[in-house]
C-alpha cells in the first residue's frame, strides 16, 4: 500500500517556510463538501479523468483505499499543533467515518493534509484529485460534478491540478510474503 500526503497552506498570507513545501490556497474552504467529494473517489474506479496526459499505465482502473483530510495549526513558536478531531471532523455514529463539520463553526486550520492510500496510482492522479477537492472546497464545482467527471473518463474536464511542491510520498506497506 502506498501512502501520499498533499499539503495545502490555508493562511491568508503565504508563509516563507511553506512556500516550496505546500500549495498556498488563501480562500476559506468547505471541508464538509471536500470530504463528500473524497468519498466519491474512494473505491475502485476508472480514473481516466484523473490521469495525466503523459500517463503510460495500461489500465486506468485503480482502487483508492482511503482519502482523509487532516487540519493543523502552526503555533507562535512554529511547532505544528493538530487541530482536534472534534473541531475539524466529527464521527458519524452510523458509519464511524470521520466527517468534517461546517467551516462556519470552526476556525480554518493553517495547514490541510490530504492523505491518500492505494496499491497504485496513475501519473498525476493524486495532484488531480487534490485539485478537484480544493475546487469543491472553493465552491467552483460540486460533489455531483466530481462524480460526473469521474464517470465521463475525460481528463480535460478537470480545471485545477495541484502543483507538485505540496505532494509527499509518506510511506509504503508491503504484504508479508514470507508467511
Amino acid at each position: 500500500m502506498r501512502h501520499y500526503v498533499y499539503r495545502v497552506e490555508l493562511t491568508e498570507d503565504p508563509s516563507l517556510f511553506e512556500s516550496h513545501r505546500s500549495w498556498h490556497v488563501p480562500e476559506q474552504l468547505d471541508f464538509e463538501q471536500m470530504q463528500l467529494a473524497a468519498d466519491v473517489l474512494e473505491g475502485e474506479h476508472d480514473f481516466s479523468s484523473f490521469r495525466g496526459s503523459r500517463c503510460q499505465a495500461r489500465s486506468p482502473i485503480r482502487r483508492i483505499e482511503a482519502i482523509k483530510l487532516d487540519g493543523y495549526n502552526i503555533t507562535e513558536d512554529f511547532s505544528p499543533r493538530v487541530v482536534s478531531s472534534a473541531s475539524l471532523c466529527q464521527t458519524s455514529s452510523s458509519s464511524q467515518l470521520l466527517r468534517p463539520i461546517a467551516t462556519t463553526t470552526i476556525k480554518q486550520p493553517d495547514i490541510l493534509h490530504v492523505r491518500v492510500a492505494s496499491r497504485g496510482f496513475l501519473y498525476n492522479q493524486v495532484r488531480r484529485m487534490v485539485g478537484a477537492l480544493v475546487d469543491v472546497g472553493r465552491g467552483k464545482i460540486s460533489v455531483s460534478q466530481v462524480r460526473e467527471i469521474l464517470e465521463k473518463r475525460d481528463n480535460s474536464l478537470l480545471r485545477t491540478v495541484a502543483p507538485p511542491h505540496g505532494l509527499y510520498f509518506a510511506k509504503v506497506e508491503y504484504d508479508n510474503i514470507f508467511n
